[in-house]
């Protein structure tokens, strides 16, 4: 660094220097990033300081420090926890030596008590006054105020002579500089966290890494005539650097672009202090070079994007991005109505605020007027042709209107007329003015003119008091729409009276004033009767917290229950553009899903209103990935849950059916909403509200009641009874006239011993989702057997942060992390096989010791409609081995040994020779390009030799007699 500093400096600076200057210069650069220095001890400790709370204040605050944070979980643990202590230390190493050289301990900024007694050893002679500014120095190229002339003074005495004096703001400079530019191979400044690790920690990792930094030097300057010429003076470092990688090269050009900043910065700090307070000392950077940074097979010239206002505003309003006439009727409409609701916000807004559409197909003019507010002419300036600045969000108007909630919020709306016209006319005219305005605009690259009109020019008296029109004529290559379909499909509830008058037809009215009038609506249409058929239906509408969802329900006349109402066959319903399915915001259309789904299920449409509503993206084409709008959409899920809950209860009050046969018409009732025929958009939330569906029987201090995932929760340990024992008595049960429970019975026939005492769960297995919802939380801790009565005791207690089974899903989704086609290939070649040999879904491997009885001499048990190896087994082990090794190959090899241990299931109990030919066999079988060299066949055949293949299957003792559907 002082190298660096020989040519940072210039010559008649250097001349010029003081010996405390060069004194200071010298310590500073020695002693400026000892503050990065971590003992063993201190990291240790590291709970102790104030790091804890930095990284949640600071590092992971906000959307930048959510996208760190996310970035940061890529890194391995240990990986992770060492860089965050570096980041603490990285941002406060500077405050870190300044308290060391002052002599004070800050417990706050790490445990370096010791640290401090050594430093004090080597500087405790020097004058309080000269510690204080070396430690203040040093500090400096830590912080941004190296303008602070009080702090940093120009002319600082330390004894009775000039050579005693230092110019401190010069030598910070200095130190900030020469820190700044040294990004050799040999060292990667601090600076350089401080900057880039907010965004990056990969980026940062990588230029470390890679020590791709050669040489950072002074540029030489050209002539008039291009000839380089070393005499002229330079303001221009220039960086050579050459990376195998492109996040190291990321990483450091933005560090450069910050560097180039910081040297502005200090140019200009010394300049001011030359002109103002009599400095004598030149700093002459002021850029950065980064020409020669290069990355490996990319082409050696760096690109930036160019901000070109003249082109952005031809692609947002000309031919080149679209030209869709639906895009502006609906940006026009919803400016129309927030003016409107803005006016009328103290009245009954939908009985006196209109917004009137008209539509001439002939001249291709569309008018949209409305009786709202008007513009006053700073509106009309400020606003209405600032592209991008919206009135509403204007902080004082904010003030004025703090409960208003608009639909509109960047400040396109007129803009947006330009993508299909060429010249729009607006009126306005609002009581706070005396005249009205026109605005006339021919292009949006153009000027406007504004001319004054008296409130009774025949142009502004259709408007009244107050209002706006805008009027424009669409060019002939914009995409001609129904204006009227139009309307309708994207203004839902405007909450005020829209009218469209088409071509001189009859004026239509537009919108709704509710969720449950738009589905009552389409339900007497053609289509709706179609997809109701003879059933009959009912329209549900619910509100919580500004979410107002309306669904349809249609009763099963046979079972008696009733049902959310699917959204019917997509390939029939394609075209149906007037189904009430979808989100609005502020009752404007955004998206045409089931809420909160990714397609259509059901037959619903929700409205978010209010200050907690979601927002919409710029083309209002999609709703923001924002807090609001998972809160909404958990709402919304929360609502169809309660309808499920409310239907089981029903059933069961109302009906007088068992309490058993309306638990088991659950998933029946919520199978359009449980449905995979359309992702959840939020999979978390819809785990959430599944898990307060009446989903399961539990049978619980000798009663027998419904509970839902979560209520099973507070149990957290269940027993499960697999036996037809239990299946006859569950029947038996589903259909008693009264709720009686299967202990009470088999204390009966079989005595009081013969069920486990505890909490039992009597329909896991009767549905696939019931199952799926339990074993998210739950799973086997304990297994029982007993043979001679068919039977399967299953001890089930919470998934603790460990695991005690390997699911065979997991090994694929491993596999899929490393190699999406191998692993699609794996999942297709076992599932055909599983198809035929009609086996378990999944497989399940012990990780540790399971307690286990009654189960010698089998290999495996089928329970929870799966098959679980049992600890001990030679195969079993092995998978957890490969697992564990986590290589491609590894769990290529796993997958199969996986499916060779279903093979040997299906088959049944063999012989180790049999075993060994079957085996034998089914590895000539299988893809042999799929596996490669990635087994071992003679380590598989020695396990499949050396294992045990019984199965143990306590509903598999049936006999069906031939040509009749007895079971026996």
């Amino acid at each position: 660094m002082l190298e660096l500093a020989e040519w940072i400096i210039p010559d008649e600076a250097k001349a010029a220097l003081t010996p405390a200057e060069c004194f200071i210069l010298t310590l500073s650069i020695y002693f400026h990033d000892l503050g990065l220095l971590i003992t063993r001890s201190e990291f240790k400790e590291r709970k102790k300081s104030g790091y804890t709370t930095w990284v949640e204040d600071h590092l992971f605050k906000g959307t930048e420090g959510e996208d760190y944070q996310s970035r940061l979980n890529e890194m391995e643990t240990d990986v992770r926890e060492r860089l965050l202590y570096q980041e603490f230390v990285r941002y406060n190493h500077g405050s870190r030596v300044r308290a060391w050289l002052e002599g004070s301990f800050k417990s706050e900024l790490g445990l370096t008590d010791n640290v401090v007694s050594e430093i004090q050893l080597l500087v405790g002679k020097l004058s309080l006054t000269l510690r204080r500014d070396i430690a203040k120095v040093c500090e400096s190229h830590n912080l941004d105020d190296i303008e602070d002339t009080n702090k940093y003074g120009l002319s600082q005495p330390y004894g009775n002579s000039d050579k005693e004096e230092a110019d401190l703001q010069y030598i910070a400079t200095i130190l900030r500089t020469v820190d700044l530019l040294q990004i050799s191979n040999s060292r990667a400044p601090s600076a350089l966290y401080r900057v880039i690790s907010p965004s990056d920690p990969i980026s940062q990792v990588e230029w470390h890494k890679q020590n791709a930094v050669t040489r950072v030097r002074r540029k030489t300057m050209t002539d008039q005539e291009g000839r380089s010429d070393a005499a002229l003076p330079s303001d221009t470092i220039e960086v050579f650097a050459h990376f195998d990688q492109a996040e190291g090269f990321f990483g450091l050009t933005s560090y450069l672009r910050y560097a180039e900043s910081q040297l502005e910065r200090s140019f200009q700090a010394i300049e001011k202090s030359r002109k103002q307070h009599g400095g004598i000392h030149t700093f002459p950077w002021r850029k950065v070079d980064d020409r020669k940074v290069e990355a490996e097979g990319f082409i050696p010239r760096t690109f930036g994007f160019e901000l070109d206002q003249k082109r952005i505003l031809t692609l947002l309003t000309g031919h080149t991005l679209y030209n869709d006439s639906s895009v502006v009727i609906r940006e026009l409409v919803q400016n129309a109505i927030d003016a409107v609701r803005l006016q009328w916000r103290s009245d009954d807004v939908s009985k006196v605020g209109k917004v009137t559409i008209t539509w001439d197909s002939d001249k291709g003019e569309l008018t949209v007027s409305d009786n709202g507010t008007g513009m006053t002419q700073d509106i009309v300036e400020r606003h209405l042709l600032k592209v991008g600045s919206s009135r509403y969000q204007d902080s004082q108007f904010k003030k004025d209107y703090p409960d208003f909630n608009p639909i509109s919020r960047f400040g396109i709306g007129v803009l947006t007329a330009f993508m299909v016209a060429d010249s729009v006319e607006i009126i306005t005219v609002t009581p706070e003015e005396d005249e009205a305005r026109q605005i006339s605009l021919r292009t949006v690259h153009g000027k406007y003119l504004i001319r004054l009109l008296p409130k009774d020019a025949e142009a502004v008296l259709p408007l009244g008091l107050h209002g706006t029109s805008i009027s424009l004529r669409l060019r002939p290559s914009a995409k001609q729409v129904d204006v009227l379909s139009t309307v309708q499909r994207w203004i839902v509830f405007p909450g005020c009276d829209i009218e469209v008058l088409a071509d001189n037809e009859p004026a239509v009215q537009v919108g709704f004033a509710r969720p449950a009038d738009a589905l009552d609506s389409y339900l007497k249409t053609f289509k709706g009767k179609r997809l109701i058929g003879t059933r009959s239906y009912r329209i549900i509408e619910k509100e919580v917290s500004g979410v107002d969802l309306a669904y349809a329900i249609a009763k099963d006349e046979f079972f008696k229950d009733w049902s959310l109402v699917g959204s019917g066959d997509p390939r029939t319903r394609q075209d149906d553009e007037n189904a009430p399915i979808g989100t609005c915001i502020q009752g404007i259309a955004v998206d045409f899903n089931t809420p909160g789904f990714d397609g259509q299920t059901i037959l619903a449409i929700a409205n978010a209103t209010g200050s907690s509503a979601p927002r919409t993206n710029v083309a209002r084409s999609a709703i923001e990935d924002t807090k609001e709008r998972l809160t909404t959409i958990s709402k919304i899920y929360n609502l169809f849950a309660e309808q499920v809950k409310d239907e089981v209860n029903r059933l069961s009050h109302e009906e007088e059916y068992s309490l058993s046969w309306a638990v088991g018409q659950a998933p029946f009732i919520a199978a359009p909403y449980t449905s995979p025929r359309a992702a959840q958009i939020d999979r978390g939330a819809f785990a959430e509200s599944v898990s307060q569906l009446p989903l399961f029987l539990l049978e619980s201090g000798g009663k027998r009641i419904s509970a839902s995932l979560d209520e099973l929760v507070e149990k957290a340990e269940l027993w499960l009874i697999e036996a037809p024992l239990i299946r006859s008595v569950e029947s038996l049960i589903r259909e008693a006239a009264t709720d009686v429970t299967a202990r009470s019975i088999i204390e009966v026939t079989h005595g009081t011993g013969w069920l486990p005492q505890g909490d039992i769960i009597s329909n896991a297995t009767t549905s696939a989702l019931a199952l799926d919802t339990l074993q998210r939380r739950f799973e086997l801790k304990e297994i029982r057997a007993v043979e001679s009565e068919r039977r399967i005791d299953a001890r089930l207690g919470l998934i603790g942060d460990d695991t005690i089974w390997l699911n065979s899903d997991k090994v694929i989704y491993g596999l899929r992390q490393l190699d999406t086609r191998a692993a699609y290939q794996f999942t297709e070649m076992f599932r055909d096989r599983a198809r035929s040999r009609q086996s378990s879904a999944s497989t399940y491997i012990p990780l540790c010791d399971v307690p286990i009885a009654g189960l010698e001499g089998y290999g495996s048990v089928d329970v929870l409609r799966a098959t679980y190896l049992l600890p001990g087994h030679q195969v079993g082990t092995r998978i957890v081995e490969l697992y564990q090794e986590g290589t491609f190959e590894s769990l290529a090899q796993a997958t199969l040994y996986i499916e060779v241990a279903n093979v040997l299931r299906s088959r049944g109990s063999r012989s180790q020779d049999a075993n060994v030919a079957l085996i034998t066999r089914f590895m000539k079988q299988i893809d042999t390009a799929l596996v490669e060299s990635s087994i071992n066949t003679d380590e598989l055949l020695v396990s499949v030799r050396e294992g045990e293949f019984r199965y143990f299957d306590p509903l598999a003792w049936t006999r069906r007699e031939e040509g009749t559907d007895a079971e026996f």
